[in-house]
This record gives structure tokens, sequence and C-alpha cells, in this order.
């Protein structure tokens, strides 16, 4: 077979590796377009179409599971749909909470406060009572000696 270099005189040079893999590929397309073929080639067509067969069974079973994968993504919509839904639920209820909490925070810090005036208030009210009572037992106290009886005529002493 004649190369490249062999047709023009000029000395073959040797390919590196990448080049020589193109090299190998050039010289099947030039055999090929000069109308013969190789044993390997013969031998590629027969596996190609064995390999066909095979490439066509997987394309089957791949559209098989296509088809199952486009029925089932109505239902993956539908959830996609009730998950957003659940999380705006989530996020509203979420917030509500902080609300919540913030109320509880502020009626507590108020009962608190609260608690602490009742307390206060108590004490005054003993005190109260207390100068009540006194106040009583003063009065008692001065009248004692004012006592006005009738019918009995007073004494001059």
């Amino acid at each position: 077979m004649p190369t490249e270099s062999e047709g023009t005189g000029e000395e073959p040079q040797l390919p590196t590796e990448s080049e020589g893999k193109d090299h190998g590929n050039r010289r099947r397309k030039r055999i090929r377009q000069r109308g013969s073929q190789t044993d390997d080639e013969m031998a590629s067509e027969g596996q190609a179409q064995h390999g066909c067969t095979t490439c066509n069974s997987k394309l089957d079973s791949i559209e098989e599971k296509l088809d199952q994968v486009l029925l089932i993504m109505p239902g993956i919509e539908n959830l996609r749909a009730r998950i957003t839904q659940l999380e705006e639920d989530k996020q509203s209820m979420k917030q509500s909470l902080e609300f919540t909490q913030a109320e509880v925070r502020d009626l507590k810090s108020q009962v608190k406060s609260t608690t602490e005036e009742l307390a206060a208030v108590k004490e005054k009210i003993v005190k109260l009572d207390e100068l009540e009572r006194r106040i009583i037992k003063q009065e008692c106290f001065n009248r004692r000696n004012n006592i006005k009886f009738f019918g009995i005529k007073d004494a001059d002493d």
C-alpha cells in the first residue's frame, strides 16, 4: 500500500502517538474512498449490527422508564404544590407563634408588676387595719370619763 510520502519522494516521518491514531484513521478513510475494505472493518460492521439490536433494546427500556416517570410526574407536581403550601403554613404558624410568645412575655411582665403592686397594697391594708384599731382604742380611752348618767344626781364635792 502506498503512503503519503511514497508518492512525493519524501522520507516517511514516524507519527507521534496522537498523530499515529489520526494517521491510522486517515489510512482507513483513504482505503474506503478507493473502494476496498479491511477485514477489521467488516468485523466491526457485524458488531455494529449486533450492537444496534442491543441499543434498540436499551432504548426501549429507557422509553418504558421514561413513560413510567411521565406517569408519576402529575403526582410529583401535586406533592410539590402541597409541600409549598405546607411551607407557607409553617411560616405563617411560626410568625403566629412568635407573636403569641411576645404576648405571653408581655403578659408575664404585667402579671409580675401587678403581683408586686398587689403585695404593696396588701401591706398598706394591714397598716390601715392596725391604724384603725389604734384609733378605735384611743377614742374608747378618751370617752371613758365622759359618760353621762341620766336619773342620777351629781354630787358636788
